[in-house]
C-alpha cells in the first residue's frame, strides 16, 4: 500500500471539522490527533499513546468548544483543553471525575455544559425464544455542579448470540439485530430502540418530551444481506484474535447465529451542529448509499437525504458531512462531502 503515512489511518474514532476550515481526525494505530488544512493537505500530529501530560489512552470525542478551544475526551484522565489554532495544550480537567460527589458508574460522554450522559449495566439480560439475548443498561444524566443524577431508564442493548456450550468464545453479534441507540446535543438526548419504529426525545431535566416516529417500511433481510454477514464475521475481528485452533469452532458458531426477518428500523443517529436529529435507515449489503430522516427535536421530519454508504458518520454541520469509509482491503479514508441544504 502506497502513501504518506499521516494519510494512512488505522482505527479512526473521531474527527471533526473547525470553524477555520481544518480537519482534526483521532487515529487510533498510532494515537494521535492529525490536522489537515481545508484543502486536505496535513499540517501536524498532536499527541500520542502514553500516560504524561497530553498522552491518550482513547480518544472519546472531539468538540470545538470555541472559536480558540478544541476539548479532546481522553478516557482515562477526563478532558484536555487545547489552544487553537496552534494546537498547545492549555489544561486538563478530570471531567466527571473531578467533582467532590461520586459520579454514577460506567462510560460516560459529555452532554452540553457541566452535564454528562452515563450508561451502566443494570440487571440480566433478557432472552429470546431464538437463543439470542439483549444486555439491560441503564441510561443517566449526570449534573455535575449540582452533583444530581437524573435516570431516563432501563434500555436494552445490543442483541448477541452466546453458544451455550462453549464458554470459551465471546457472544456473536446477530446481523441485523436489535439495539438502543442514544446520540445527545446541546440541550436534548435521542434514544431509541430500533426494533420499535419510534425515538424518545428527553430534556436536560430528564424528563420525556415528545416520540419522533420513524415511518419506514421495514426491509426485509435477504439471502445476500445474509451472505455478506457470515463472511464479514469469518474475516473480521473474532477471527483476527482468536488463534487458529478456535477458527472452525468460530465459523461453525457463526453459522448457527440466528438471522432475522426484516432489518431493524433504523441503524444510526447523529445530532448535527443545528441540533437536527439525523436517523440512518437500513440499506441491503450492495447498497451504496442510504436513506436518511433528519427531524426537530419536537418530531417534526423536516428533510431527507440521500448520502454515501459511510461506515461511520463523524460529524454534520450546517454545509458538510464528514465521514469514515472502508474502501479495498478494508484501507480507512476520511471524507468530506458538501451538505446543501433547502431554505427554512
Amino acid at each position: 500500500m502506497e502513501g504518506a503515512a499521516p494519510y494512512l489511518f488505522n482505527r479512526v474514532f473521531n474527527a471533526i471539522k473547525l470553524s477555520d476550515g481544518r480537519i482534526v481526525v483521532a487515529n487510533g494505530d498510532p494515537l494521535e490527533m492529525r490536522i489537515f488544512l481545508a484543502d486536505g493537505v496535513f499540517q501536524q500530529a498532536v499527541g500520542r499513546k502514553g500516560r504524561g501530560p497530553g498522552e491518550f489512552d482513547l480518544i472519546s470525542s472531539l468538540a470545538e468548544v470555541s472559536v480558540d478551544t478544541l476539548r479532546v475526551q481522553n478516557t482515562r484522565d477526563g478532558f484536555y483543553y487545547y489552544h487553537l489554532p496552534d494546537f498547545s495544550l492549555a489544561r486538563t480537567d478530570r471531567g466527571p471525575r473531578a467533582s467532590s460527589a461520586t459520579p454514577p458508574a460506567g462510560s460516560w460522554e459529555p452532554f452540553g455544559a457541566e452535564r454528562f450522559l452515563f450508561s451502566g449495566r443494570a440487571s440480566s439480560p433478557v432472552l429470546s425464544p431464538l437463543g439470542t439475548e439483549r444486555p439491560r443498561f441503564q441510561l443517566m444524566i449526570w449534573h455535575a455542579r449540582s452533583a444530581r443524577t437524573d435516570t431516563l431508564g432501563d434500555f436494552l442493548g445490543s442483541e448477541v448470540y452466546r453458544d451455550r456450550n462453549n464458554s470459551v468464545l465471546p457472544p456473536q453479534p446477530v446481523a441485523y439485530g436489535s439495539s438502543t441507540i442514544f446520540a445527545a446535543g446541546a440541550d436534548h438526548v435521542f434514544v431509541g430502540d430500533n426494533s420499535e419504529p419510534q425515538i424518545s426525545v428527553f430534556a436536560p431535566e430528564g424528563n420525556r418530551l415528545a416520540s419522533i416516529p420513524v415511518r419506514t417500511p421495514r426491509l426485509p433481510v435477504t439471502d445476500e444481506d445474509e451472505r455478506a454477514f457470515r463472511a464479514a464475521m469469518e474475516n473480521g475481528f473474532l477471527f483476527e484474535t482468536f488463534p487458529a485452533e478456535f477458527h472452525s469452532t468460530l465459523k461453525d458458531q457463526v453459522e448457527r447465529t440466528p438471522i432475522p426477518e426484516y432489518h431493524p428500523y433504523f441503524v444510526d443517529m447523529h445530532v448535527d451542529r443545528a441540533g437536527l436529529l439525523w436517523v440512518q435507515h437500513p440499506a441491503h449489503a450492495s447498497a451504496s448509499s442510504a436513506a436518511w430522516s433528519i427531524y426537530t427535536p419536537t418530531g417534526e421530519l423536516v428533510a431527507t437525504a440521500e448520502l454515501p454508504r459511510f461506515e461511520r458518520v463523524l460529524d454534520i454541520g450546517l454545509d458538510y458531512i464528514l465521514g469514515r469509509h472502508l474502501g479495498e482491503y478494508d484501507v480507512e479514508y476520511v471524507h468530506l462531502h458538501t451538505l446543501t441544504r433547502g431554505p427554512g
